[in-house]
Parts: structure tokens; sequence; C-alpha cells
């Protein structure tokens, strides 16, 4: 038989079939953003949560449905100045930490 005749075996075949499955069980999927990024956006979030938090404010028992807000404590510069402000650097960090740039070596 010539050497261009030859049918492969199915010893062959097996032996192309696990080659591949070794090959891509070695495959690692690369992660989307370093792990500094996932610590930036885990940060940023906290930062959001205390924001919301402090615009949150301590008197929100409502016992009725004619509680009553003092407007010294609703339009106070807390809930009004600072949340807002601390919300904001908390997207800022989630930006930055998403558009920062992959390192490659």
């Amino acid at each position: 038989m010539s050497k261009k005749a030859q049918v492969k075996t199915s010893l062959d075949v097996d032996k192309k079939a696990t080659t591949n499955v070794e090959e891509t069980s070695n495959f690692k999927s690369p992660l989307l953003f370093e792990k500094k990024n996932y610590q930036l956006m885990l940060l940023g979030l906290l930062v959001i949560f205390a924001g919301y938090g402090l615009m949150m404010g301590t008197n929100n028992d409502i016992e009725s449905l004619t509680a009553k807000f003092p407007k010294e404590e609703v339009y106070s510069a807390r809930r009004i100045i600072i949340a807002p402000i601390v919300i904001v650097l908390g997207f800022i960090i989630e930006i930055y930490a998403i558009l920062s740039a992959k390192k490659n070596n």
C-alpha cells in the first residue's frame, strides 16, 4: 500500500481527539479586568451606598401617614450637598475602574 492510499484508523482519530480535549482543558479564560480594577469597582459601590445612606438620614421612621419632617433635617447640608457629592465620587471611581487600561506584560 502506498503512502497516499493509507487510511486513517480509528486509533489515529482517537489520538487526535484526546489531544484536542487536552488543549482545550488547559485553556484559561482571561479575566476582563485585573484584581485592582475589581477592588476599585467594589470600593466605588461602597462609596455610592455610603452616599445614599447619608442622603437617607436618620429621621425616616414613618408610623402614620401624617408624619412630619422638620425642614432643618430635610434640607440639611448633609442631605443636599455632601451626599450627592459622595455619590458622584463613587460613580467617578467606578468609571475609572472600568476604563483604566489593562497592563500587558
